[in-house]
């Protein structure tokens, strides 16, 4: 069994997956589906585990696939963050690829045409990806094109270049920072029409298991995207904040225009709030999207689970109404609100 700090050969593409408690049944997910691409010539593969406390996966698992499998454990966790970066400062291959230990590839066609578009050459290679949801018990399947880590192949020289790692403070989210960087600083990104990545509905994930998860990390998640807007400002990309900052207004109002929320709850006011700032503080930003641009960011973070929400312009006013006036320098001279076409 290989350890990632171990000298190998020269590799093109190479899967990086952390692992914290994951065991040999859920990771055999993800390395069959490896297994199974075709024409796929694996000696240009390689997969790096790193074990992040937790679960240790035995030696004689890892050296039982048709690929090279390179294993390290720490016994201490240090989470995911520090087990990409490790990855990140590990890794040999040209190009790299995130996995979750219990996703896995959606066709078996996946590699190989990710090979193809590597002979083109590219800094990123972005990825629509399959995201698997539970409602009403049964399991289902829907299309996603979120600017998540799933479905991203990146060229290694490139990613080292931008100096960017995960955030290791983060206790979830911490792709939200990460990505977008990678995949908006680029000159050389190539787009695939079809999805290659399966994210697996994890019922124990932090996500699933605590309870109003999205709801108690609105504040959080604005807080990240603030720090986005001011990392994209800094590399001369005002127009590439001020569209994050419009999807970060999307993605909160499909949670909080939710018509299930009691309004009166500390989480839900907590979270309105934190919207309110966001709006405040980043007035100038909003403002610069269009109303074209706003429908499209709503369109791409409706959720999937059929539920009519509250109009966006109308849930805007009725938090502003909830939580006092709205600022003068909030306003434009016809009396709207900056953020609101």
């Amino acid at each position: 069994m290989q350890s990632i700090h171990d000298t190998v050969a020269y590799m093109k593409l190479e899967l990086l997956i952390p692992q914290y408690n994951e065991d040999e049944g859920t990771v055999a997910a993800l390395l069959s589906s490896v297994t199974l691409q075709q024409g796929v010539d694996f000696k240009n593969l390689l997969v790096s585990i790193y074990g992040d406390g937790g679960h240790r996966l035995e030696e004689q698992f890892i050296d039982a696939w048709p690929f090279r499998v390179r294993y390290e454990y720490n016994p201490d966790n240090y989470g995911v963050s520090h087990a990409r970066n490790m990855l990140i400062d590990n890794a040999v291959g040209d190009y790299v690829q995130f996995f979750d230990s219990d996703d896995m590839f959606w066709t078996v066609t996946a590699l190989n045409a990710i090979f193809r578009w590597m002979n083109e050459g590219f800094d990123v290679l972005s990825s629509p990806f399959i995201r698997e949801y539970k409602l009403n018990d049964d399991y289902k399947e829907c299309y996603s094109d979120n600017v998540h880590l799933h479905g991203k192949v990146i060229r290694l020289e490139y990613l080292r270049s931008l100096g960017i790692k995960f955030d290791e403070n983060l206790r979830y989210q911490e792709d939200a920072l990460f990505t977008p960087q990678v995949v908006e600083l680029s000159d050389k990104m190539l787009m695939a029409e079809k999805p290659f990545y399966l994210w697996r509905y994890n019922p124990n994930s932090l996500t699933r298991s605590e309870k109003n998860f999205s709801m108690k990390t609105i504040p959080d998640v604005a807080a990240i995207i603030g720090r986005l807007a001011d990392a994209f400002i800094a590399r001369g990309k005002r127009k590439t904040a001020a569209r994050y900052c419009g999807y970060m207004l999307c993605t909160a109002w499909v949670e909080l225009a939710n018509p299930k929320w009691d309004r009166s709850m500390d989480i839900v006011i907590d979270s309105e709030l934190s919207v309110l700032a966001f709006m405040d503080r980043h007035k100038e930003l909003l403002a610069e999207n269009t109303e074209d641009e706003m429908q499209h960011w709503l369109s791409m973070a409706v959720s999937y689970d059929g539920v009519e929400r509250i109009p966006y312009d109308e849930w805007v006013f009725s938090m502003v109404e909830r939580h006092g006036e709205v600022h003068a320098d909030m306003q434009k001279p016809d009396g709207t609100l900056l953020f609101v076409h």
